[in-house]
């Protein structure tokens, strides 16, 4: 089967844990893992019925929609076959409408005696949930017995559906097409282009709420096999598709990648155990709590003389002792200090002739405020495709020997290191927030934590 047959057969990233979901550790293939109210759905071709165990024309066994409680970040309840929309032909993958409270899923298509002698193709199906009870399953408006469609995806809002199907003219084995909601109902299909979509096969869409569109392709300069990548729409085109670091990504197959909204824990499938199975990511980043904003810290002064109006003529020489040994001289003076502390500034008044100081005009108390946060060494802005590079190498706090350096790109991009690059796809303003987790001087363990923006521009 093209859709719904489960697909078969560097560098560690220590942010990232990755671990098989509890409720995926058996010997069936689960994939395509979906938000939905109070838990996860996911597609399986687990054994659920030991007395009625369908099975397709190549001895595989059909699969079905599961729904898993999910309890908490780690803990999920015991998978149940979700009632009311499973059928005897492969049923899923699918995904949620949370606002209009639609569930679009895929299905092999039942065939008309016309067309019974070519296999069943897949659709897309759509049905409503209320009050706890699904509706009635109504085909999509563009299925067509003649090709395959299906691994539906709709965006947040409601506003586009994204596909894959092997409809002809596309630009591989399999496209990905959008359709935008105008007037209550789906637009035709659009080609998402050959910028996205390749010349292998492109499934698995998933359109996260931040922009960008995450979807699966087996591509040249993939790990192996399929592999995730994302895109994005920028300036009224989509961008270049960006590849998956790992751990994501293997040289197994890859794909149904969703994440939630923090961009810090999210779910995808691969065969890198030798069945799919459906894994958990979770970021393993220091909790940020209580970033405070980048400040520059104040050192450097400037020093001038309000009443040096109209003595430009008169033989006289203003004198700046800034408290710490140091001097300086004339109208102006600019000073920085090399250490905290309370400084007493005095001026004077010399003579020019004579060398010899006048008097003393004034004295001022100038205090240095010791470092107490993090910098952030950055521009404050770039623009897309750009490599920048952040660096927290200027931290310098009295008392506190950092240790380790934790960032938060703000684009659900994480690292680590005192100095890192990243290069940012799409516009907006981002926060970058950058842990810094050392010692005291008793030897206690601190984090401190700031944060900065970011503009990212598109460029020329």
């Amino acid at each position: 089967m093209f859709f719904l047959v489960p697909l078969t057969g560097l560098r560690a990233q220590s942010l990232w844990e990755i671990r098989v979901a509890p409720f995926s550790m058996g010997s069936a293939n689960d994939y395509a893992p979906a938000f939905f109210e109070g838990g996860i759905l996911f597609t399986s071709d687990r054994l659920g019925d030991v007395f009625k165990d369908y099975r397709m024309t190549s001895g595989g066994r059909t699969t079905n929609i599961y729904f898993v409680e999910r309890k908490d970040s780690v803990h999920y309840g015991r998978p149940v076959k979700l009632k009311g929309i499973n059928s005897f032909v492969n049923d899923g993958p699918m995904s949620y409408d949370f606002k209009d409270q639609t569930l679009y899923f895929t299905r092999n298509q039942l065939l008309d005696k016309k067309n019974r002698k070519q296999a069943n193709p897949t659709g897309i199906y759509l049905v409503k949930y209320q009050n706890g009870q699904w509706g009635q399953v109504q085909p999509f408006a563009y299925n067509d017995p003649a090709y395959n469609t299906g691994h539906p995806a709709v965006s947040a809002d409601g506003k586009m559906l994204f596909f894959a199907s092997d409809k002809p003219g596309g630009s591989g084995m399999s496209d990905l097409y959008v359709c935008y909601r105008v007037g209550g109902k789906w637009s035709q299909p659009k080609n998402m282009g050959s910028r996205v979509n390749s010349a292998g096969r492109d499934l698995f869409p998933y359109y996260h709420p931040s922009g960008r569109l995450f979807f699966a392709s087996d591509r040249p300069g993939t790990l192996g096999k399929l592999d995730i990548y994302f895109t994005a729409f920028v300036d009224g085109e989509w961008i270049d598709p960006v590849h998956l670091d790992v751990p994501f990504n293997s040289p197994a197959d890859d794909y149904a990648y969703i994440i939630d909204t923090t961009m810090h824990a999210g779910l995808f499938s691969s065969s890198r155990r030798g069945n799919d199975n459906i894994f958990l990511f979770t970021s393993l980043l220091p909790e940020m709590k209580g970033c405070r904003p980048v400040e520059e810290p104040v050192n450097c002064f400037l020093f001038y003389e309000t009443q040096s109006k109209g003595t430009d003529t008169i033989p006289i020489l203003y004198k700046w002792d800034f408290g710490d040994g140091q001097s300086g001289y004339g109208h102006e003076v600019e000073h920085c200090y090399d250490a905290p502390g309370k400084y007493i500034a005095r001026l004077s008044v010399v003579d020019k002739i004579t060398k010899q100081a006048r008097e003393s005009v004034a004295s001022y108390m100038v205090e240095v405020v010791e470092q107490q946060d993090p910098t952030i060494t950055s521009p404050d802005s770039c623009v897309i495709g750009d490599t920048i590079t952040l660096s927290g190498a200027e931290t310098n706090i009295p008392g506190f020997q950092p240790q380790e350096y934790y960032w938060d790109l703000g684009n659900g991009n994480l690292d680590q290191g005192v100095e890192i690059k990243t290069v940012y796809h799409t516009p907006g303003i981002y926060m970058v927030r950058l842990l810094v987790r050392g010692l005291t001087t008793t030897g206690n363990t601190v984090d401190k934590c700031v944060y900065l923006e970011i503009a990212v521009y598109k460029g020329d």
